[in-house]
């Protein structure tokens, strides 16, 4: 998510779909690859497989959506709008309802083939509205790896940037969750590293 235009009275925001876009044009060109030169493959390829890859990119370039939000203090409202090659879906919120804005930490742990756990943190960005309800702004989060070169990286993640231009902007407090402090990155990976020992050890 990035600010795309920012003045007194509108701040716009605008979150890629590029990523998707080009997993998507990788399944095509591979299933037109197959297509074109199976003689290029040892093993005989199905007849199907083309068509697999170019029907998975094809869909995928349909659904992807790109998302625009855009704040408009003059009619004091909140458009968040998901846009797609065949869709549109619209979400409106007005500002008078909007009580802060915050960000969230979000953890995911992957193992790999040879037993070592990778811990990223990503952050979302949430609104939090006067009746309890939580809207979240970025549909994609960017997690990092948690390693001793983020904990020596004193860089503010650009969602709390953001997060913080978009509560100035709303003039609204805003509220930073579940901030990872160095000894609980340390403790992370302190754990990780004992725990692929441990695994390395009982496959010996």
């Amino acid at each position: 998510m990035k600010i795309a235009k920012q003045s007194e009275s509108q701040l716009i925001l605008t979150e890629s779909a590029i990523v998707p876009y080009v997993v998507a044009v990788l399944f095509l060109l591979v299933g037109v690859g197959i297509l074109i030169f199976p003689s290029s493959f040892e093993q005989d390829i199905p007849s199907w497989l083309p068509i697999l890859f170019m029907g998975i990119g094809f869909v995928m370039i349909f659904i992807v959506s790109r998302r625009t939000i855009s704040i408009d203090k003059g009619e004091r409202t909140i458009s968040i709008i998901d846009r797609s090659v065949v869709s549109k879906k619209q979400e409106q919120i007005s500002i008078d309802t909007i009580q802060l804005v915050e960000t969230r930490k979000k953890i995911s742990t992957h193992t790999n083939s040879d037993g070592w756990q990778t811990t990223n943190v990503g952050y979302v960005v949430i609104l939090l509205l006067k009746d309890g309800a939580r809207v979240q702004l970025n549909k994609t989060v960017n997690a990092k790896s948690s390693s001793i070169f983020s904990i020596l990286n004193k860089t503010t993640p650009r969602e709390m940037k953001i997060a913080q231009v978009i509560a100035d902007f709303l003039e609204v407090p805003y509220e930073k969750k579940g901030l990872p402090s160095t000894s609980e990155i340390l403790s992370t990976i302190r754990n990780t590293v004992w725990e692929s020992i441990r695994q390395n050890t009982k496959e010996k």
